[in-house]
């Protein structure tokens, strides 16, 4: 299970970060297409686009730390059961 959600983790963050990558070179590209023309009137539906794709990005992004962090508790938290069901297999094992 572990396994399974840390391949997922690590698809997971070449994803957001392809996103991440392409909303920030979107967002350059139109600022710079619309500062360089001048006319500002029909180029704010572009920006606005190119905003919420950053947006986007942005979400994915945090998404993914979300779901590392929650891999990573998870991860600790089998360590510690794992560790229980030693110490108990201990004190089964020993005479009193």
């Amino acid at each position: 299970m572990l396994e399974k959600l840390e391949r997922r983790l690590r698809l997971e963050k070449w994803y957001s970060g392809a996103i991440w990558l392409y909303a920030v070179l979107f967002m350059t590209g139109c600022l710079l297409l619309v500062g360089f023309r001048g006319v500002i009137s029909p180029d704010v539906a572009m920006l606005a686009f190119a905003f919420m794709i950053l947006i986007c990005g942005g979400i994915e992004i945090i998404k993914h730390f979300i779901n590392r962090s929650r891999v990573e508790v998870l991860k600790e938290l089998k360590g510690l059961e794992l560790q229980v069901l030693e110490l108990s297999e201990r004190l089964s094992n020993t005479p009193r």
